[in-house]
C-alpha cells in the first residue's frame, strides 16, 4: 500500500568535508538546490509498527521513491521551523505539520546527517539528493488517485497512483 510524506529535498553542491561540526547555518553553502518534495512510502508489512529498528533500517524505513517538485527560490532566507507542509489525496487533506517537526528544521536534519556520516567515515557528496525528513507521519493512501504534498507559498510535488 502506497503512502506519502511531505519533505524538503536538498541537492548537494559539493562534497561536505570532515573537520567541522556542521550546523544548520554552516551546512547551507553545501546545498545547491532545495525542492518541495514527496517521499513515497510503501508498507510491505501487515503492521509496520511491529517492525523493529534493524528491520526498519534494512527496509529503508518504508522508502519507495523520492519525488522532486517545485524548486524553492531564495530558500536561504526561510524560517525552516515555521514553514507549513501538508499532503492530500484527491484534494482531501491527509496530514499537515510545521517544519519544526523535522528535528527543528530541514537544515538542522541535514547538518545532523552530515555529522553522522562523517563520524562513520563517510560524507555527503556533490550531486547527492537528500530527503530531509517529513513534517508529518506517513499517510497511506486510501486508494488510487492524485496525491500532492506542498509547502504553503513555496510549491508542491505530486504523483498519480493507479
Amino acid at each position: 500500500k502506497a503512502g506519502v510524506e511531505c519533505e524538503m529535498v536538498a541537492r548537494i553542491a559539493r562534497d561536505v568535508p570532515a573537520g567541522a561540526q556542521y550546523t544548520a547555518d554552516s551546512i547551507k553553502p553545501f546545498v545547491a538546490n532545495l525542492y518541495c518534495g514527496m517521499e513515497v512510502v510503501e508498507n510491505r508489512y501487515g503492521d509496520a509498527s511491529k517492525l523493529g529498528g534493524p528491520g526498519r533500517i534494512a527496509d529503508d524505513v518504508l522508502q519507495a521513491a523520492c519525488i522532486l517538485g517545485t524548486e524553492i527560490k531564495d530558500w536561504q532566507k526561510l524560517d525552516f521551523a515555521n514553514v507549513q507542509g501538508r499532503s492530500e489525496h484527491e484534494g482531501k487533506e491527509l496530514a499537515a505539520g510545521p517544519g519544526s517537526n523535522v528535528m527543528g528544521g530541514a537544515m538542522i536534519s541535514l547538518a545532523w546527517l552530515a555529522n553522522k556520516l562523517i563520524a562513520n567515515g563517510k560524507h555527503l557528496k556533490a550531486g547527492d539528493t537528500i530527503l530531509t525528513g517529513s513534517v508529518h507521519p506517513p499517510q497511506f493512501l486510501p486508494g488510487p488517485g492524485k496525491a500532492r504534498s506542498e509547502f504553503k507559498g513555496l510549491g508542491s510535488a505530486e504523483i498519480t497512483v493507479n
